[in-house]
């Protein structure tokens, strides 16, 4: 239980972590390349 516990607190910081690179990168590579 408390290993599963620990995988999902790394899950929730993973996803958010990736949310804002995903969102952050759209606009950077289309102000690259326009």
């Amino acid at each position: 239980p408390d290993d599963q516990a620990a995988v999902v607190d790394v899950a929730k910081v993973m996803y958010r972590l990736y949310g804002d690179i995903f969102r952050g990168l759209p606009l950077e590579l289309l102000n690259g390349e326009v």
